[in-house]
């Protein structure tokens, strides 16, 4: 790592350790081996948004036939991607476990928590579903530069061989801490979107990335449109396929082609054609699917991930 960068990742990591709030003793793998990535270049924010946006976050694990089993999901009902934060900010957030027809919802919501970079601000236990939760982001606190706010859900299962693990999503977005310009333990530069889907058991994360977000939100789109795409793992999965959706249906992309993707590369930049869509509001969600290598302890289960957005269209 730069040397520069050694001496703001520790000064931040003090910053940070001073706001935390403790955890109690079963708080499931904090670690995020995102973390120790090498941290991209500073760039210039180009995403300026005039409003907070909406951001929703799901993982889920399981048998591959069963996929709406056990969902566990997040939503950020004021995303700052990008934002300059200069005064506190209040966010608000609630996690949910939906149920789906035919399909047993057998997790009970654990913990949710609020966090910058990897410490945890402020955590609540078994919280209520669907209820919104808040926490005041105080950028005075903190020292300058660009880090990534975090939520998290935990949902536990409850019945079962499974009982006690967890599944847990996070919800995550860069925003720079009065104007500085260094960055510390952000995932993918300063304009990206970021679901975490986590498995207890060592199973860990799977990751579904929007990488160009401000070429996506905050205005009308029309005609041709690029997606820029992150799908990764760690732990005992490997990257099975990622896809596009778009209003909960496998998106087709301008070539004709669906958008979706099996193998382990993970980085594509894809292109939508919006002239194919009504003008409006439309749900884009990137989903990357995980599976659980052969020394794994149920090999073949799968982890997934699920990252939205909305995007509006006028052609």
């Amino acid at each position: 790592m730069r040397p520069h960068l050694l001496a703001v990742n520790a000064l931040l990591s003090l910053a940070l350790a001073a706001c935390a709030t403790e955890v109690d003793g079963d708080d499931p793998n904090p670690y995020d081996p995102a973390d120790e990535e090498e941290p991209p270049l500073v760039e210039l924010p180009a995403l300026v948004l005039s409003s907070p946006i909406p951001q929703r976050a799901g993982a889920w694990w399981g048998d591959v036939k069963t996929p709406q089993q056990n969902q566990v999901w997040g939503e950020i009902l004021n995303s700052t991607p990008g934002k300059n934060l200069t005064a506190p900010f209040t966010y608000q957030w609630k996690c949910s476990l939906p149920r789906f027809d035919g399909s047993p919802q057998t997790l009970q919501l654990r913990r949710t928590s609020f966090s910058v970079n990897s410490t945890i601000q402020k955590e609540w236990s078994y919280p209520a579903p669907d209820t919104v939760y808040s926490y005041t982001l105080d950028p005075a606190k903190y020292s300058s530069g660009w880090v990534e706010i975090r939520i998290r859900c935990h949902g536990r299962e409850t019945t079962g061989s499974e009982t006690g693990n967890d599944t847990a999503i996070t919800a995550g977005f860069p925003v720079q801490i009065r104007g500085g310009t260094s960055t510390s333990q952000n995932h993918s530069g300063t304009d990206y979107l970021d679901t975490h889907g986590w498995y207890s058991r060592g199973v860990d994360y799977v990751y579904a990335t929007f990488l160009n977000l401000s070429d996506l939100v905050g205005k009308a789109q029309s005609g041709i449109v690029a997606l820029k795409l992150k799908a990764r793992v760690s732990g005992d999965t490997y990257l099975d396929h990622f896809m596009v959706k778009i209003d909960g249906v496998i998106a087709t992309m301008s070539d004709g082609k669906p958008a979706e993707f099996f193998g382990s590369t993970g980085d594509r930049t894809i292109y939508i054609d919006t002239r194919r869509l009504t003008n409006g509001v439309h749900v884009f969600a990137m989903h990357a699917h995980g599976i659980e290598k052969s020394d794994s302890e149920q090999p073949g289960k799968q982890l997934a991930a699920q990252s939205e957005i909305r995007v509006t269209v006028q052609n």
